[in-house]
């Protein structure tokens, strides 16, 4: 039996994907493919083409395809990798995707009725597994490591401090504030809800209290009026804010993060802190040198160096991600893999595909 996208849900979805910056080119379309696993596709499809036409062939080519593994679809596993590259609402939108048709893929295929490809069966138990390769891993089956780092975020959370994750880019912070989030609500022993915000789907202070109120069931409000219903919330809040150096940008000023201070302190406080930043905080807001002034975070976030992986770590890396194909490594190969990397995890990653690429491609024996 064939299910098939409904026109509305087709036609949106396509809507979405055309405004993707990385669908515009022939790179990037291919780059999207392969970090969903999706390699084989990459030389059945023709990635050349306005960006309409591309997207509709790769979405109709997908749907045909049906099942890639018993769990999942093509289409799953390129709808999860487009959330990794989309803002807010279009993550909301796929999710609405994924939950509308999931649990009618059990022994059932997708299609549309857009494109008339025939069906494509291919062997999956050599998908690349070094994915995503671009943005916050979100899948807990795919983030690796940092339990000594999860553990003292909430040993310092317990304590009564707020947190600020630093780290140079490519160390992975963003995940690891991810992770952070998914297991607050079993691993703090003082509830909090969790709500994540990336700054970089933000674009302005006025935007930072609508999104902030929305994931809390709000009235978008600020100042007393925001702190007066925190504390009435039946939940006290553990936020989690990415790229946090966005608030140094043109559209926020120094009052979002005097107000967040506020909300943040004392042990009974409705706001806990847990920030992502690529420097330390005082060196970050350059206005907490000013001599009449003091650093509107400075006191409540306890900072948590975020170090790059050291070679044990990289070894287990490699050999969990290669358990379950048939693919080895050589020691040489490994060896360099390290060395190339210098132990920041996003890089060791863009490494180790292009490496399983390349010994499932026949280009090393």
């Amino acid at each position: 039996m064939i299910i098939r996208l409904e026109s509305r849900d087709y036609n949106s979805l396509i809507e979405l994907l055309v405004n993707i910056p990385e669908l515009e080119t022939e790179r990037g379309r291919r780059v999207i493919l392969e970090s969903a696993g999706l390699f084989d596709f990459t030389n059945r499809i023709n990635f050349s083409g306005d960006t309409k036409t591309v997207v509709s062939q790769i979405v109709s080519y997908l749907c045909n395809h049906g099942r890639v593994n018993e769990a999942q679809t093509a289409l799953e596993l390129f709808l999860i990798t487009i959330k990794n590259v989309t803002g807010y609402d279009q993550r909301a939108f796929i999710d609405k995707l994924l939950d509308k048709y999931k649990p009618r893929l059990k022994g059932l295929e997708i299609s549309v009725t857009s494109f008339d490809a025939s069906e494509v069966r291919t062997d999956y138990s050599n998908a690349n597994p070094f994915v995503p390769l671009v943005g916050r891993v979100e899948d807990a089956r795919h983030f690796f490591g940092r339990k000594r780092e999860i553990q003292r975020v909430f040993e310092v959370l317990e304590s009564g401090s707020s947190v600020a994750l630093i780290g140079e880019e490519g160390i992975g912070k963003s995940s690891l504030l991810w992770a952070i989030c998914q297991q607050a609500e079993t691993l703090l022993q003082s509830p909090r809800q969790p709500i994540f915000l990336d700054l970089n789907e933000i674009g302005n202070e006025s935007d930072f209290y609508i999104a902030l109120c929305d994931r809390l069931d709000l009235r978008k409000s600020k100042g007393y009026e925001l702190a007066r219903s925190l504390r009435k919330h039946p939940k006290k809040v553990l936020l989690a804010i990415d790229n946090v150096a966005k608030f140094t940008w043109k559209g926020f000023t120094r009052q979002v993060r005097d107000q967040l201070r506020a909300l943040a302190e004392g042990n009974d406080a409705p706001l806990r802190l847990i920030l992502a930043a690529s420097e330390p905080l005082d060196n970050l807001f350059n206005d907490s040198h000013d001599e009449v002034k003091t650093s509107p975070l400075a006191g409540i976030c306890q900072e948590e160096q975020i170090k790059r992986w050291n070679e044990t770590t990289m070894r287990v890396f490699i050999t969990n991600r290669l358990a379950g194909t048939s693919v080895s490594f050589s020691e040489e190969t490994i060896t360099q893999l390290m060395q190339q990397s210098g132990g920041l995890p996003k890089r060791l990653m863009q490494l180790c595909y292009r490496a399983f690429a390349q010994y499932v491609g026949g280009g090393v024996s």
